[in-house]
């Protein structure tokens, strides 16, 4: 993936590793039912500030 990446390529990854995501992606997304609830650039938050949004949105989801 990461030489995909670096090739001007796109792709999309769906999981539920936090961390693996974070890593890997330029965007990250949350999504809940079906809808976006959160969107940003990996590069404008730290790991631990993407761990604090997932699990705040995945209790108001709850």
């Amino acid at each position: 993936m990461e030489e995909h990446k670096s090739a001007g390529g796109t792709s999309l990854l769906v999981t539920h590793n936090l961390q693996r995501g974070f890593e890997s992606a330029d965007q990250l997304v949350i999504m809940s039912e079906g809808k976006i609830v959160w969107k940003s650039d990996s590069s404008s938050l730290s790991l631990e500030e993407f761990k604090e949004i997932y699990s705040k949105n995945a209790l108001e989801s709850a």
